[in-house]
This record gives structure tokens, C-alpha cells and sequence, in this order.
């Protein structure tokens, strides 16, 4: 089957205290017992 991660909606770390937001250099990591893990890192958009 599929797995579909769609995360938290964007903006939502500026109502948190402290504010939290992803920043360029972490990771993102989804894991599923017994079945995997997806990781990706968080990097800058590309100047257009």
C-alpha cells in the first residue's frame, strides 16, 4: 500500500512558544515499525 506523510501545515511553529521551525541542515525522518524509515534533509529553496 501507500504511505502518505503529509506533516503539520506550514505556519504553524510561529504559535508555538518558543517558535519552532524547521531550519536548513536538519532532518526529517519518518519511520514505520517493522516496515522502514524515509529520511530527507531540509535545505534552502533555490534562488530563482
Amino acid at each position: 500500500g501507500d504511505v502518505i506523510a503529509t506533516g503539520t501545515p506550514s505556519g504553524v511553529g510561529v504559535f508555538r512558544e518558543p517558535k519552532v521551525f524547521i531550519q536548513p541542515g536538519q532532518r526529517i525522518r519518518c519511520e514505520i515499525e517493522g516496515l522502514g524509515v524515509l529520511e530527507n534533509p531540509v535545505t534552502r529553496e533555490a534562488a530563482k
